[in-house]
């Protein structure tokens, strides 16, 4: 997780807890400061506003799809979470793992330790910016192909497997849907409708993030990192706690 440690199980009175579960969206990777994450505002505003012990445990890693988050969930639990929140961009309805090698073959995977952080910095942040590149360090690129019926299958089903453990639980759970820069809400990838009907076969309505990314363009601010087609600024996380803190706070009361 990338949050501060906590036991498995709740240990004071009162005490919330909700997970937000997703790829490197949620996680931020290496550019996004802990203190900027959205589910670190997330936990600052919750205990705020609601005046009780709160931990946001944030569940990602770079390119992850809803098999591996599911496979996570099982091995794991749920850590005694009352609001569980599941964060998926339009690829996702198609992400599998296909455990080809990456560790020392892919660039966002390196298997050793750069000989200067200067080098490290221009090779894997500036040059693909230079280059005008898609590629991403956080684990994510663009999809190629059509996808497959198979693979549409594989993270529908884990999507529906995921919200059926959350409610069996006891907890509530939440999926929040995340444009890519080039999407909009009239006209979003394929992926988009295919894991909102999931939702709601399973009996959640999804939440548009793309509505408030869409209000901060209009303020003049960009929710994306600069040349980065996916990948939320600090004003994007920002965002992302500011729609998500709402529909937490109606779930538990």
């Amino acid at each position: 997780m990338r949050n501060e440690d906590f036991p498995p199980y709740k240990t004071r009175p009162g005490e919330l807890r909700v997970l937000v579960v997703g790829d490197s969206v949620v996680n931020g990777g290496v550019l996004t400061d802990q203190s900027q994450l959205a589910t670190t505002l997330l936990e600052q505003k919750l205990s705020a506003d609601l005046k009780r012990p709160v931990i946001v445990g944030n569940i990602s890693a770079g390119s992850w799809g809803p098999p591996n988050e599911l496979a996570y969930l099982k091995r794991y639990g749920l850590f005694d979470a009352d609001v569980v929140v599941i964060v998926l961009s339009s690829h996702d309805y198609a992400d599998v793992p296909t455990f080809e090698p990456l560790v020392g073959v892919s660039a966002s995977y390196p298997n050793h330790k750069p000989l200067l952080a200067l080098w490290d910095g221009f090779q894997r942040y500036l040059l693909p910016r230079l280059q005008r590149t898609t590629a991403s360090n956080e684990g994510w690129a663009p999809t190629t192909g059509p996808a497959k019926a198979a693979d549409i299958e594989a993270c529908m089903t884990a999507l529906r497997d995921m919200i059926e453990m959350v409610r069996a639980n006891g907890a509530k759970v939440i999926v929040a849907q995340h444009l890519e820069r080039t999407e909009t809400l009239a006209s979003p990838l394929a992926g988009h409708e295919a894991i909102a009907q999931e939702a709601r076969r399973d009996g959640v309505t999804p939440i548009e993030l793309g509505i408030a990314f869409e209000q901060a363009r209009r303020r003049g601010e960009d929710p994306y990192r600069q040349g980065d087609q996916i990948h939320p600024s600090v004003v994007g996380q920002r965002e992302i706690a500011g729609a998500l803190l709402p529909l937490i706070e109606a779930a538990v009361r």
